[in-house]
């Protein structure tokens, strides 16, 4: 059973925890697609950006997934515990698949 304090931090960590530190989405995106190009395309060259399935555990408001989107990597899952994050995510990432789950 989920505790009242643990859901009222997950439900209201978007407002009190990270909305200071993300306030420029798109200086958030381009720097996320730097890092990506960077740390993780030379690692993820194997694989086939058509077919290759990836699950974001913690994807927050869904920066890293939109970045590897724009590498052409098309079939993504994000999963984060914060309902606000995941709304945002949708939002700002249209396209790849967001869950709220523990």
């Amino acid at each position: 059973m989920e505790s009242g304090y643990r859901k009222r931090l997950f439900d209201t960590y978007n407002l009190t925890h990270s909305s200071y530190i993300n306030h420029n989405e798109q200086q958030i995106y381009r720097w996320s697609k730097r890092y990506i190009a960077h740390n993780y395309l030379s690692k993820m060259s194997n694989y086939d950006s058509e077919s290759a399935r990836i699950l974001e555990i913690g994807c927050g408001r869904g920066y890293f997934l939109a970045g590897l989107q724009t590498f052409g990597y098309k079939k993504k899952l994000g999963v984060d515990l914060s309902p606000g994050d995941v709304e945002k995510a949708k939002v700002f990432a249209p396209g790849n698949g967001f869950l709220c789950q523990d």
